[in-house]
């Protein structure tokens, strides 16, 4: 509900649908419906007009504000830590250089491998040299090996055989040590035996002295293995050195357990091994 204005002017209502109310004897005032609805709809149409225009003027300075922030200049960043210092490289290598370089590698090398074979050289009370193993599969000509194979063949009753052949059926070689002009050379029968030949080395040659077979586990005298002194009711010298004019330091009596860890050394017709703590024995003490 409204009120309607007379018009004095006009001498008529101002959009007069309605009911006439008499106010008062020189105005009058009437209810429309209509104009009513006219004026809501004015007030609506002006707020929206209003917050319409709060909005596009908010969104054009956010979006001025953006392109200034995209337009704006960064300011450099301060730098921190070191300044990085060039890094020389090495001038190129001319040729010769390079072959000068390569020789003294393998030079380098040799010398490398002579002192490691120095270093692996054992010595007690500075009389005997260190063993070395092989592990040939040919037979060369005038070796220990080639002067063993014959002695062992004829303690075991089996060949000799360079190649492949069933347990038990032939020798095959295993290793062997060498000492001062004496040698220890071992074969397997693969069937869990073993043989050993023992040689001297005499005016260049090699002459077998021994040769046995047993299980492997316990083929001695050999380095690194248990053995047992065998000198029914006696006892066994073990000397400073490895031949007959070294000091006597110990005698051990039949059934001593040693352990052997250098050998065999040849001298005055005897093979020597380095009982390990103790001293030298002759290998003749040592054989079962």
């Amino acid at each position: 509900m409204a009120i309607d204005i007379w018009c004095t002017r006009c001498g008529s209502h101002l959009d007069w649908e309605g009911e006439t109310i008499p106010i008062g004897p020189d105005r009058r005032w009437q209810v429309s419906f209509r104009w009513t609805a006219a004026m809501a709809g004015a007030a609506v149409r002006r707020r929206l007009q209003v917050v319409i225009g709060a909005a596009r003027t908010a969104l054009s300075r956010l979006a001025s504000e953006a392109r200034a922030r995209i337009k704006r200049p960064s300011a450099p960043r301060p730098a921190t830590g070191r300044p990085r210092l060039p890094v020389p490289r090495p001038p190129a290598l001319s040729a010769s250089a390079r072959a000068l370089l390569a020789a003294g590698a393998v030079v380098m090398v040799a010398l490398a491998a002579v002192v490691l074979s120095a270093t692996a050289a054992r010595t007690s009370n500075g009389s005997h040299p260190a063993a070395s193993r092989t592990s040939a599969a040919a037979v060369p000509a005038g070796s220990a090996l080639a002067a063993a194979v014959p002695a062992v063949q004829a303690a075991s009753g089996v060949r000799f055989s360079t190649g492949s052949c069933q347990p038990g059926r032939c020798l095959q070689f295993a290793g062997e040590v060498h000492g001062l002009n004496a040698a220890a050379v071992e074969f397997s029968l693969g069937d869990g035996r073993a043989c050993a030949a023992y040689l001297s080395r005499e005016r260049g040659a090699w002459q077998p002295v021994a040769a046995r077979c047993a299980p492997a586990s316990q083929l001695a005298p050999m380095i690194g293995r248990r053995d047992t002194v065998h000198v029914p009711g006696n006892c066994a010298n073990v000397r400073k050195s490895a031949s007959l004019d070294g000091g006597v330091v110990a005698c051990l009596g039949d059934g001593t357990a040693v352990t052997l860890d250098a050998g065999p050394n040849a001298s005055a017709g005897h093979l020597w091994w380095h009982l390990q703590g103790l001293g030298w024995m002759a290998q003749d003490f040592l054989l079962r």
